[in-house]
């Protein structure tokens, strides 16, 4: 009876022993890697961002209208006061309107003018209301080369002390830096 248990068991455990996996090719070891320091800071490659970056710049007139704040001035000349009345703030919209501080309409005042804008080439037209007092019409001319807006206005008083009157004359507009 003893020798056939222990045949059993000897059968039983030589079954159990062959079914388990066995592996065929010799076991890979895990390479891991050790960082050094400041190993790498003798070299420092150069990345040149120009391309990418002149492939993101404005390619036509509304881009760049959009893409950049612009600093724009006018000519105003009467009996009393001659000069440059200018609005450091002037900016377009892509969705066709443009803002710019109420000092480019008077010789005083600082708030917030809105008004529009369209263009047709390189021709682009402003008309800016101050309230029910005054318009100013704008035609200027985008120049590539400096990238520069030049060209005339004409500015109507509609209502107060000087209603009636209108000033016509040169506007610029420059890139606000």
């Amino acid at each position: 009876m003893k020798k056939r248990f222990i045949l059993a068991i000897g059968i039983c455990s030589s079954g159990l022993l062959n079914a388990q996996t066995r592996p065929l090719a010799t076991p890979m070891v895990k390479q891991t890697q050790t960082a050094k320091a400041n190993t790498n800071s003798s070299y420092k490659k150069p990345v040149t961002a120009a391309p990418l970056i002149n492939r993101a710049l404005p390619v036509t007139v509304n881009e760049n209208l959009v893409f950049y704040k612009w600093k724009a001035a006018r000519w105003f000349e009467s009996a009393m006061w001659k000069g440059e009345i200018s609005a450091p703030d002037f900016t377009f919209h892509g969705n066709g309107t443009v803002s710019c501080s109420s000092s480019i309409m008077n010789l005083g005042g600082n708030q917030l003018l809105n008004g529009t804008y369209t263009v047709s080439g390189n021709k682009i037209t402003i008309i800016i209301k101050q309230d029910t007092t005054a318009i100013l019409t704008g035609n200027l001319v985008y120049d590539d080369s400096t990238k520069k807006l030049n060209g005339s206005y004409n500015f109507q008083v509609l209502n107060g002390y000087a209603a009636g009157n209108s000033a016509q004359s040169w506007m610029k507009m420059e890139i606000n830096p």
